[in-house]
């Protein structure tokens, strides 16, 4: 069993290609005999912050989503 990350998001431009990659991800794991299991995770966009006290913390943001 592999697990797939992804952080696709239809509101997010720069993630919008995510999906279609890990089911190429995913198909390459099942061709080695392994079973894909893809689930989503948390995306922050710059796109989305960009202009407003957000971008501020947008870095900090994945530093603290990335914490195990």
């Amino acid at each position: 069993m592999v697990g797939i990350a992804s952080t696709w998001t239809g509101t997010m431009p720069c993630n919008l290609t995510h999906r279609e990659l890990a089911t190429h991800v995913a198909d390459g794991v099942r061709a080695a005999g392994g079973l894909p299991m893809e689930f989503n995770t948390i995306a922050v966009s710059d796109n989305l912050t960009m202009h407003t006290p957000g971008m501020r913390t947008s870095l900090i943001s994945r530093e603290v989503i990335a914490e195990p």
